[in-house]
């Protein structure tokens, strides 16, 4: 099960996350967040912190946001990367492509 809701924190609009992005919710997770994307800014950033599991459905899921929204000239960046996640997406190399960032 995944979690989704928005804050505001430090006066920066913030998607939080929380459980496990994996096939069995991949595709509410996409609609979900490209709906929630289309009144925000150019900078849609996730927290990630309480996501405690991603498998390569939901790191697909991830490429997928990240992908439409920039073709709409947008920009996806996840924030606050719990240890275990920021390992599987370094071990493929994917910090960069996904735009990691520790503050907003």
């Amino acid at each position: 099960m995944l979690e989704i809701t928005e804050t505001k924190r430090l006066g920066t609009e913030l998607i939080t996350l929380k459980g496990e992005l994996a096939r069995e919710n991949s595709e509410d997770f996409k609609s979900n967040i490209l709906q929630l994307a289309e009144n925000k800014g150019t900078k849609i950033i996730l927290d990630m912190w309480e996501v405690d599991f991603v498998d390569s459905i939901g790191i697909g899921a991830l490429m997928d946001v990240a992908d439409e929204l920039e073709k709409t000239g947008r920009m996806l960046k996840l924030y606050r990367l719990n240890s275990n996640v920021k390992r599987v997406l370094d071990s493929i190399h994917l910090c960069n492509k996904l735009r990691v960032v520790n503050a907003v």
